[in-house]
C-alpha cells in the first residue's frame, strides 16, 4: 500500500504489521497472578476471548523505504 512518510517527505511503499500490546502488568511473578485472576475470576464469563485476544493488537504501518514504525490503530479500545 501506498502512504505518505513523514520522515521521507514522500509517498512510499508500505507494509501493515501487528503487534501485541505490552502487558499492563510488570514482569514479576505477583505480576502474573494479578493478570491470570483479573483476566480470567474478574471478566465475566460470557465474555468472548478470542475477541479479547484481537483488542490486545496493534497495528502498525511501516515505511519500507526507511523502515519508520507509525501506529495507526482504527476506532476506539473495545469498540
Amino acid at each position: 500500500m501506498e502512504q505518505y512518510c513523514s520522515q521521507c517527505g514522500k509517498i512510499t511503499n508500505h507494509k501493515e504489521t501487528v503487534q501485541h500490546k505490552k502487558s499492563r502488568y510488570e514482569k514479576t511473578i505477583w505480576g502474573g497472578i494479578k493478570e491470570f485472576i483479573i483476566e480470567r475470576f474478574l471478566i465475566p464469563e460470557y465474555t468472548d476471548y478470542a475477541l479479547k485476544a484481537i483488542c490486545d493488537l496493534d497495528r502498525y504501518i511501516v515505511c519500507q523505504v526507511c523502515g519508520k514504525k507509525t501506529l495507526d490503530n482504527k476506532g476506539e479500545e473495545l469498540e
